[in-house]
């Protein structure tokens, strides 16, 4: 018994922006300044890696390992915005103008420490990585 393949017939008539997807979720804006880096088939918690990667977007690659070090040795926290339901208080949230906020991210945080270490040896191996950066 052959059933068609209702999503097949649909991708057919979309752009070739969507037929050729790619498997990360952005383009960089200057491909010549950035590295990129994934992880699949990951056993971390999806919500605490979302706050995670949304603490570090736009920051520098430095910054962000230190940051990672400092939620590690919990002298900072994760804040927790979207995915805040059971999520404590913390008082070092408020650096980030939140209230709630985790300290406690051990599997995140050891996964987003290779992810950045990732990046930096893909930036080192395109040439891309500078002094403020690295």
């Amino acid at each position: 018994m052959n059933l068609p393949c209702l999503y097949y017939r649909i991708s057919l008539n979309l752009p070739s922006v969507f037929r050729d997807m790619t498997r990360y979720s952005a383009n960089p804006a200057n491909p010549a300044k950035s590295a990129k880096t994934r992880g699949s088939y990951l056993r971390v918690n999806f919500k605490n890696t979302r706050e995670a990667a949304k603490a570090l977007a736009g920051k520098k690659l430095s910054n962000a390992i230190k940051y990672l070090k400092d939620v590690k040795e919990l002298k900072q926290a994760i804040p927790f915005r979207r995915f805040n339901g059971g999520v404590g208080r913390c008082a070092q949230a408020k650096a980030f103008g939140a209230t709630q906020g985790m300290k406690r991210i051990n599997g995140t945080t050891r996964h987003d420490m290779a992810q950045l270490e990732t990046t930096w040896h893909n930036s080192k191996r395109h040439g891309t990585t500078r002094h403020g950066t690295s």
